[in-house]
């Protein structure tokens, strides 16, 4: 980084945009007296650790994004990858696995960010494309538009939408006797939340 560029970084991530995190804006506090002393190399570091402190806030609130089990049904810890060079493909990618006592499991997965998206909403949006597979067939769920896959002999099924066209939601079912068991966690998901975390 510059000094110009420390110094930008440094007033913009100002406390007063950061009400709450104590431990953020007293690393930025610190960054910015370590840049006015000069010592350049140690505001950097500083700078650095306030930004996973941010991003460890922003993933902590995209998992609450992720429903709680509905009842009679247990859920794993929520998921979320949000950095590395994975994350560059394949965006940010959160995920939660229910399970109930007579074997049922859905999974919900959230992605977004990723420049794979495009690409995505044209395969989901495109009959031609959702014909090609005979198990699956068009689907929107609250005006979203997505697909259904459920192969007739078997008791998985599985749900994909596009939101706002940058955001895939998938839910995905097995031992399930049909598909109103992974719509019912559709139904309990906030779709403006979602839409708002990811800025649309």
């Amino acid at each position: 980084m510059t000094k110009c560029t420390l110094l930008i970084v440094a007033m913009v991530l100002t406390p007063t945009t950061l009400v709450g995190a104590d431990e953020v804006t007293d690393q930025l506090d610190r960054a910015r007296a370590e840049y006015d002393s000069g010592a350049l190399r140690k505001a950097i570091q500083t700078i650095q650790s306030a930004v996973a402190g941010i991003r460890e806030k922003i993933n902590r609130d995209l998992l609450k994004l992720l429903p709680e089990p509905r009842e009679g049904w247990q859920a794993d810890e929520p998921q979320v990858r949000s950095t590395g060079m994975a994350t560059m493909i394949a965006g940010t990618n959160l995920s939660r696995r229910y399970s109930r006592a007579d074997g049922a499991e859905v999974e919900i997965g959230i992605t977004a960010d990723s420049p794979l998206m495009p690409m995505m909403g044209m395969m989901l949006s495109n009959p031609m494309l959702v014909q090609m597979d005979p198990d699956t067939e068009s689907y929107t769920y609250a005006g979203q538009p997505g697909v259904i896959k459920h192969d007739k002999d078997s008791n998985r099924w599985e749900i994909s939408l596009l939101v706002a066209n940058k955001i895939l939601i998938k839910v995905d079912g097995k031992c399930l006797k049909d598909k109103e068991g992974i719509v019912a966690y559709l139904e309990v998901l906030d779709f403006d939340a979602i839409r708002q975390a990811f800025g649309t």
